[in-house]
């Protein structure tokens, strides 16, 4: 009587259960998506047909997505991605900082950008925003190698003394020694 009152799950239910489990797998992971485009008809290398390349390129929507993540919100970092990366423009070299919304947000109002948009636990940014931060760190950057080469300098000159005043001590050691020598015959 058990095996009578059991029945198989349906094509329907197996398919919904097998939809389900890939459904909890794709979001587990962060998935990218890769196209591949022929850079001609006869698929030889180093010949590039640039028209064919837009065609492909378009059909496929990936101009259509270009646009809309240049005209969107396209870089999307995690509070801490942005703070390890742009937490110098605001925070100096404090190794302390919490992320968070608070400590974005100080960040891009040190920056002075507008436009950008906070979440929950990302920054929304546009593609020139990027470049905006970017720019601003080249000034702590070229700042940090004026003083390596300062310092440089320094140790450098240090040292050139150092052996001069070495080698004078020397010299005038072995000049005395020889007059000495001199004298003393």
């Amino acid at each position: 009587m058990s095996t009578a009152s059991r029945k198989s799950p349906t094509v329907g239910a197996q398919f919904t259960t097998s939809l389900k489990i890939l459904m909890q797998n794709m979001m587990t992971c962060s998935a990218h998506f890769v196209r591949c485009i022929k850079p001609n008809l006869q698929q030889n290398p180093g010949n590039f047909i640039g028209d064919f390349v837009n065609k492909q390129l378009s059909y496929t929507g990936m101009l259509e997505t270009c646009r809309i993540r240049r005209e969107g919100y396209s870089y999307r970092p995690r509070y801490d991605e942005f703070m390890d990366s742009f937490g110098l423009l605001a925070y100096g070299s404090k190794q302390n900082i919490e992320p968070s919304r608070a400590t974005c947000e100080k960040v891009m109002q040190v920056s002075q950008l507008k436009g950008w948009l906070m979440g929950r636990s990302k920054v929304f940014l546009k593609y020139w925003h990027v470049e905006q931060l970017d720019k601003q760190l080249r000034r702590f950057e070229n700042a940090a190698i004026v003083l390596q080469k300062w310092g440089r300098r320094f140790l450098a000159q240090k040292y050139a003394q150092y052996t001069l005043d070495a080698s004078l001590s020397i010299f005038v050691g072995a000049s005395v020694w020889l007059i000495f020598d001199v004298c003393s015959r």
